[in-house]
């Protein structure tokens, strides 16, 4: 059964493999000074700008010398800050991407373990297709499979989390100290501080086990014990380096709206998820209430605490799912688990079939093996229902075309402005990753005094149904324009703000490499001689 178990894992991987080769291939183009670009998601372009200034001297940070935690992934960036330093910048863009291949691999071997220690402790007997379903479960859900490819942390987070639960289901009623599963833990909190979610529930499985064992609480106790001093060591850390407890994305999404107005957003925000996921979702409630044990109640307490996270932060920018779409293979081990029991109860099935003694070909487990096959894929089709486009590139990945974009935009930029210049950006992270310049963030991620800002409820930032684009609705464009008086600006409205009778007389619109940008006109920072005589100033003179 072995060699079948990882001969069908290893066509699950190589077929993935090449999919994934095809996408990091669709997403790359070619820039107008002839080199393959490679492109990550803007968000991840933000880490890979801190990654840089890392492993080249300047510190963990966006600008050099401002100590501001515009990332929430530290972990991930850490990670990033090898290939910056190994690589130049393009081909540490295409690293990360390559990277996620081999994280969402690992998150699948992670689920395959999980999946089968659950059947076993369920009393269900498994089998060579079972195990491939488990492990095929992290790779085929697009969403997971585009933010991990894009750059973001999604494939580490699934990575660690999920050999987390393994472990924790594995030693279930152990009382011996396991350092895996706080060490996990721990690097799933410096992936992102909100898995901290998950550690609770998954430190809580492990209590249930022991707590009635002689010395399970002392067990208990010592765990914790690494788990805190790890996430201890995280925020004194943050607070000494930074300042601050949390990252400043977390000031920006979380402070100025009240519980009730994000819940209402978050509601919104995660209604079409639910609905493209209520049929996995209800295979997974009964398969809880089939198999009745804590190992399958933390798998669906998973899927669910990241939805009901993403309702408490207020939703989120993105169609795509991004926080949800991590738990999202847990729930389809969920759904095998289910379909696998409901033929294991009482053996009902072998008796109807008559199986008998000896035969080499066990029609129950053909069956059973069958008819999972057949629901896991179902439930997948389902949930990558709106993006089979995307998955036969028929349509470009989401948000492509602003990768493509910032990419040129910051490679312009870089010859186009002297070093001392400054870029004003709502995409915070291409243009300052490939311009190299100092920047200026007018949504706040990398400025505290931006998110600090009361949101902007107006009604001016809806989309996706929601009230406000959380993350997005703090802003002061008279401030990051006419204070800050940034060299280049990306935009000029944003909300309820219009500048665009300051930005008549104050920004020009040139044409350079190709790419048409807006610069400062009384700017001695830009290089005039290289745009055309008839968009230069008049005081400048060659």
């Amino acid at each position: 059964m072995s060699i079948v178990r990882w001969a069908l894992a290893g066509l699950a991987a190589v077929g993935f493999a090449v999919w994934a080769g095809a996408f990091i291939y669709k997403t790359s183009f070619i820039s107008f000074d002839g080199v393959r670009r490679y492109c990550l998601f803007d968000d991840a372009m933000i880490s890979m700008r801190y990654a840089w200034n890392l492993s080249h001297g300047y510190g963990l940070v966006w600008n050099v010398a401002e100590r501001v935690e515009g990332i929430t992934n530290l972990l991930m960036t850490l990670y990033m800050s090898v290939w910056t330093l190994a690589l130049d910048k393009h081909l540490a863009v295409l690293a990360v991407q390559i990277s996620g291949v081999a994280f969402l691999l690992a998150a699948g071997y992670a689920t395959m373990r999980a999946g089968e220690v659950v059947l076993d402790k369920s009393g269900v007997k498994g089998g060579p297709v079972l195990s491939a379903l488990f492990f095929a479960s992290a790779l085929v859900y697009y969403p997971l499979d585009y933010w991990t490819l894009m750059g973001m942390e999604n494939g580490l987070l699934c990575m660690l989390v999920f050999a987390a639960v393994w472990r924790a289901i594995a030693m279930s009623g152990e009382v011996r100290f396991h350092p895996a599963l706080p060490v996990l833990l721990g690097l799933a909190f410096m992936t992102r501080p909100d898995t901290a979610v998950f550690a609770a529930l998954i430190m809580l499985h492990r209590l249930l086990g022991v707590v009635r064992k002689k010395g399970g609480i002392k067990l208990i106790a010592s765990e914790a014990a690494l788990l805190a001093a790890i996430v201890g060591a995280v925020t004194v850390f943050r607070l000494a380096y930074y300042g601050s407890m949390v990252p400043n994305t977390f000031t920006l999404r979380l402070t100025g709206s009240t519980l009730g107005f994000r819940v209402d957003n978050g509601i919104i925000f995660v209604k079409p998820f639910l609905e493209v996921m209520a049929l996995p979702l209800a295979l997974g409630i009964g398969a809880v209430a089939l198999v009745r044990n804590r190992h399958a109640a933390l798998l669906l307490g998973l899927f669910l605490s990241s939805v009901g996270y993403q309702v408490y932060v207020g939703g989120g920018a993105w169609t795509c799912w991004r926080l949800m779409s991590t738990m999202v293979p847990i729930l389809m081990v969920l759904v095998v688990i289910g379909t696998a029991k409901m033929f294991a109860i009482r053996g009902w099935l072998d008796r109807v079939l008559g199986a008998a003694r000896g035969w080499r070909f066990q029609p129950a487990g053909a069956i059973v093996a069958t008819v999972a096959f057949c629901v896991w894929s179902y439930a997948y089709l389902e949930a990558n229902d709106r993006f089979v486009e995307n998955i036969t590139f028929d349509k470009p990945p989401l948000y492509l075309k602003y990768s493509k974009i910032n990419t040129d935009t910051g490679l312009a930029l870089k010859s186009l402005l002297h070093p001392n210049a400054t870029v004003g950006v709502t995409w915070a992270g291409g243009i300052p990753y490939y311009s190299g310049l100092r920047a200026i963030d007018f949504l706040g991620k990398n400025d505290r005094y931006i998110a600090g800002l009361k949101p902007d409820h107006s009604g001016k930032l809806k989309m996706f149904g929601m009230k406000t684009l959380p993350g997005h609705d703090k802003y002061d464009l008279r401030y990051s324009m006419i204070k800050l008086k940034p060299t280049y600006v990306q935009m000029f409205r944003w909300g309820r703000q219009n500048m665009s009778k300051y930005f008549r007389t104050h920004y020009r619109r040139v044409r350079h490499k190709g790419v048409w940008v807006f610069v400062l006109m009384e700017s001695p920072d830009v290089r005039w001689e290289l745009v055309n005589p008839r968009y230069r100033p008049k005081w400048w003179k060659e």
